[in-house]
C-alpha cells in the first residue's frame, strides 16, 4: 500500500444491486448495440431496408427518402402496409408489434416472402430507430383507411400538434383509423403504403455522430441496380432554398450498374449469368403458438453475376449479398 492513499470501502453487491430494464430502455442505454457504430445512419437504413424488402417480395415499386429541413426523416414506400389490425395472440396492432416492439417481425417464419432475400432478420431494427425517436409517426394506407399512431421514445400513443415533437403526448396503444380522403389519382398510384417521418432523439446518440447522407445515397444507388424492379427517390430538403432530388431506376439491373459504373470503354457487351442454387437447413420456426421448433427448410440462392472487360488496365468488382455492399468480399466472392 501507498503511505498515504486512501482506502475506499468496497461497494455492497447484492440481489439489489441487479438491474432490469424493458427491452426500449435497453435500447436507448446501449444504442451502438443494436444499431451499431454509426447509429444514427443505421436508424434511417432499417425504415428504408423494410420498404426495399416489400419491393423485393415483389408488393410494391417505389420507396422515397426525404430529409426535411426541421431535423425529421421520412420514408414513404407503396407496399402493402404495415398490418394495422389486432395480434390476435398479444392483442396489440400490428403496428405496435412490428414498429414498437424488441423482437417483434413478420420475418421468423419459413414463408413469410416466398424465399426472397431480406436486409432484415431479427425483429429489431425498425424498433430500435423507433425507441431512439422523440417522435415516430405512423401512416399506413389499407382496406380504404389511413390507419395512424404515433410513438414517443418507443411508448405508443398521439401528440397535440402534427409535426411536433414537443408538442403534449398522450400514451395509447389504440390505432386511428379514418376513412382514406385522398384524391382518386393518389388512391391509383398508391392504393396502399407505409410512410414512416421520425425525429431522433440526440439524447440517445453519440456526440459525434452525424449522418452520412452521401454514403445513405450511394446505397439506395447501389439498391436500384440490384432490385430491377425498384424506383429510389431521395429528396434532400434540408436546406428549403436548394433542394436536391435524386432518382434511381435502373431496370437493367447489374448489367446497367456495370454500364454507368465502368470508367473505361467496352470491349465487348457486357456477359450476365444468373442461376438459383438450392439447399436444406435446419432451422428454429416459430409456430402457431408461439414456441419454435426445429424444421428443415429448403433456402434458394438466386445468383446474378455481370462481367465487362473495358480497354483500361484496372481491374474493380462490386460484391453483395441480399442487396447489401460487402466491399471486403468473402465466400460468395472467393467461391466465385
Amino acid at each position: 500500500m501507498v503511505a498515504g492513499a486512501k482506502t475506499t470501502k468496497p461497494a455492497v453487491y447484492d440481489a439489489d444491486s441487479i438491474v432490469h430494464l424493458d427491452q426500449m430502455t435497453h435500447v436507448q442505454k446501449r444504442v451502438s448495440l443494436y444499431l451499431g457504430s454509426n447509429p444514427l445512419d443505421t436508424a434511417m437504413r432499417e425504415i428504408v431496408d423494410n420498404s426495399v424488402d416489400e419491393v423485393r417480395a415483389g408488393f410494391g415499386t417505389k420507396v422515397v427518402l426525404s430529409l426535411r429541413s426541421d431535423g425529421s426523416i421520412q420514408v414513404d414506400d407503396d407496399g402493402r402496409g404495415v398490418p394495422a389490425g389486432i395480434n390476435t395472440r398479444s392483442g396489440k396492432s400490428g403496428i405496435i408489434m412490428a414498429l414498437g416492439t424488441i423482437g417483434s417481425g413478420g420475418k421468423f417464419g419459413s414463408d413469410n416472402y416466398d424465399g426472397a432475400a431480406s436486409m432484415g432478420l431479427n425483429g429489431i431494427g425498425a424498433a430500435a430507430t423507433c425507441a431512439t425517436s422523440k417522435r415516430f409517426d405512423v401512416t399506413v394506407y389499407q382496406d380504404g383507411q389511413i390507419h395512424t399512431l404515433s410513438f414517443k421514445n418507443g411508448k405508443p400513443g398521439f401528440f397535440a400538434k402534427d409535426a411536433d415533437p414537443e408538442s403534449e403526448f398522450t400514451p395509447s396503444e389504440k390505432v386511428q383509423a379514418v376513412k382514406d380522403g385522398r384524391s382518386a389519382a393518389e388512391k391509383k398510384s398508391r392504393p396502399t403504403g407505409t410512410t414512416i417521418r421520425y425525429w431522433s432523439n440526440a439524447s440517445f446518440f453519440p456526440p459525434t455522430d452525424e449522418l452520412h447522407v452521401d454514403e445513405l445515397v450511394d446505397r439506395l444507388r447501389f439498391t436500384a441496380f440490384l432490385v430491377p424492379t425498384l424506383v429510389a427517390v431521395v429528396n434532400d430538403l434540408r436546406d428549403p432554398e436548394n433542394p436536391i432530388r435524386h432518382t434511381f431506376d435502373y431496370e437493367g439491373g447489374v448489367t446497367e450498374m456495370l454500364d454507368v459504373l465502368a470508367k473505361d470503354a467496352k470491349l465487348h457487351d457486357t456477359l450476365f449469368l444468373s442461376t438459383v442454387g438450392s439447399f436444406t437447413e435446419t432451422v428454429q420456426v416459430v409456430q402457431p403458438d408461439g414456441s419454435v421448433k426445429p424444421e428443415p427448410v429448403e433456402r434458394k440462392v438466386p445468383i446474378d453475376l455481370a462481367l465487362r472487360w473495358g480497354n483500361g488496365y484496372e481491374a474493380n468488382g462490386y460484391s453483395f449479398v441480399n442487396t447489401i455492399h460487402t466491399p471486403l468480399g468473402g465466400t460468395h466472392v472467393r467461391g466465385f
